[in-house]
């Protein structure tokens, strides 16, 4: 108790305190393991708000597919739409999306910054809805348009989860077979478990 006392004492800029002074972020399992991302609400305070709210919500807490992986990125955030009340309606309202933070027009200048800073390996970005796009290998023309904003990275978990999701079915968006989020959305997670039992999901998601 003494130790505690001491610390709650100290006044400074910094509080001491590791998990108050880091940014904010969420811890996720998934049925290949955890995995932690960092948010940035400097550079997408939007997109940064909308998550903590998916998270708290328990948005993903009610099994979140991969339903897309490929080379490039994994997309996830389809789920069933035909439930009556619907207990994720609050988060599928009409949000803005952050503008790009390095170049948010399509003016000649802000293409060209824009171009000097596209999603790197790790970069977290939600894209609308409750759709998001982790990148898992870094091509120059993704996160450069002007809603390409990163809301953050994944700093724990990238070889251990996300480079271990399954993608052999191929998926619905890249090859016309496989999981798909429409399915997703029309009949739930019973036809991926069913058809494509190896799919990987997000059982939840908690604010660190």
């Amino acid at each position: 108790s003494s130790s505690s006392s001491s610390s709650s004492s100290s006044s400074s800029s910094s509080t001491g305190d590791p998990k108050l002074d880091r940014p904010p972020g969420f811890i996720c399992q998934t049925t290949k393991g955890e995995f932690e991302v960092e948010l940035n609400p400097a550079l997408a305070p939007k997109s940064t708000q909308r998550l903590l709210d998916m998270v708290n919500g328990g948005f993903f807490d009610q099994g979140i597919a991969f339903f897309r992986v490929n080379q490039w990125i994994t997309q996830f955030g389809a789920d069933y739409l035909k439930r009556k009340p619907d207990p994720f309606k609050a988060l599928r309202g009409p949000a803005e999306q952050d503008r790009h933070p390095y170049g948010p027009t399509d003016s000649p200048e802000d293409v060209k910054e824009r171009k000097k800073h596209p999603w790197v390996r790790g970069t977290f970005a939600w894209i609308g809805g409750t759709q998001i796009v982790i990148v898992r290998k870094a091509n120059p023309q993704m996160g450069t348009n002007p809603l390409d904003a990163p809301a953050g990275m994944v700093v724990r978990g990238m070889e251990e989860v996300i480079d271990q999701l399954d993608h052999s079915y191929g998926n619905a968006v890249d090859n016309q077979k496989g999981p798909d989020q429409g399915r997703i959305m029309q009949e739930g997670n019973d036809h991926i478990r069913r058809e494509f039992p190896k799919t990987d999901f997000i059982n939840s998601c908690r604010v660190r």
